[in-house]
């Protein structure tokens, strides 16, 4: 049985509201209470605050792409059985571009997030082991952030007008349409895990003492 979903131009641009606007009441909020309390600002914050603005980018891509009615509208499908591959429009162009610039947005946002929590980790615990592991998934974090940006960049190679070209165009100068956000969304995860997990050794000991106690 096939399920047919519908998203609407209104979800879209809700989506690309509600969820920047959230980012940006609780970074304001941290930053608020670092104030209030005469907290000096670290790395942590700066990073976050970075990603804050990424995300209004996010959220703004995807409000543009519904105004201007390429998201969440049907895609032309052409003349004939194998027409969509060949077809080609102002509307279809555009909506490219938009998810060009967004999938050269998401890793930055993502990876930045991550080093975020790793150095407001870096603030409050210490260790030698920590140090190290904390050091380690910075580099991991850094390298995985600016390699899938490129992947991003560099899709179709130096083919960019394939980007938004036709579908016949960009698979035959950029290959694969799906491995890489794939692979983003599966390296997401398991960095994500990875991220928090590293305080668990750090706060699992003494909860453990204090539950023998």
């Amino acid at each position: 049985m096939t399920i047919a979903v519908t998203i609407s131009r209104a979800a879209v641009e809700a989506v690309g509201a509600v969820i920047p606007a959230c980012a940006f009441i609780t970074v304001s909020l941290r930053f608020w209470v670092r104030n209030s309390k005469s907290n000096p600002l670290g790395l942590d914050d700066w990073f976050i605050f970075i990603a804050l603005i990424l995300n209004l980018g996010l959220g703004a891509t995807l409000i543009a792409g519904a105004a201007v009615g390429v998201l969440a509208v049907p895609t032309p499908s052409g003349d004939g059985p194998t027409g969509f591959l060949t077809v080609n429009s102002h509307e279809m162009a555009t909506m490219n571009k938009i998810y060009f610039f967004y999938n050269m947005q998401q890793p930055l946002t993502f990876g930045i997030i991550k080093l975020s929590v790793l150095f407001f980790y870096r603030r409050i615990f210490r260790g030698k082991i920590f140090d190290i592991v904390s050091k380690v998934m910075l580099g991991i974090i850094t390298i995985w952030t600016i390699a899938y940006f490129f992947a991003a960049v560099f899709v179709c190679k130096t083919a960019f007008w394939a980007i938004w070209g036709n579908l016949e165009q960009y698979l035959a100068h950029c290959g694969q349409t799906t491995t890489i956000p794939e692979s983003l969304a599966i390296s997401d995860v398991i960095l994500d895990v990875m991220v928090l997990s590293i305080p668990i050794p750090m706060v699992g000991e003494p909860l453990r003492l204090v539950c023998l106690m």
